[in-house]
């Protein structure tokens, strides 16, 4: 016979803090910004690259907010600063990405490197 605890084990437990909301949050973010995305090609006519960045920026909405308020539940003032900051850290992490146009290229002179490499 299977016994379920009443309260819950660890994974229970956490997943009802902070970390299961922010995993919450990270996954509205991405149906929201893959929604927005098919929604400006398929219904807009726009191309993939003008619709990926209001795509982008919704999604960067819902999960600063998301996280903020549902989260972390922080009822601070300090939107503006926090907002600072996170669209600085969204901003590196965004540089430091390869985007995906620039993906294929660079794999493809990797690729070519190694295919001249194994021919000689």
């Amino acid at each position: 016979m299977i016994r379920v605890a009443r309260r819950g084990g660890w994974l229970a437990r956490h997943l009802r803090g902070p970390l299961g909301r922010g995993a919450l949050v990270g996954v509205v973010a991405t149906v929201v910004d893959l929604g927005v995305l098919q929604l400006l090609i398929v219904g807009c006519g726009l191309g993939p690259g003008a619709a990926n960045a209001p795509a982008l920026l919704a999604g960067l909405l819902v999960q600063f907010f998301g996280n903020k308020h549902f989260a972390f539940r922080d009822t601070s003032g300090a939107s503006r600063r926090q907002g600072a900051h996170f669209a600085a850290v969204e901003a590196v992490t965004f540089a430091l990405n390869p985007t995906p146009g620039r993906l294929p290229q660079r794999l493809g002179d990797a690729g070519v490197l190694v295919d001249l490499r194994l021919v000689q």
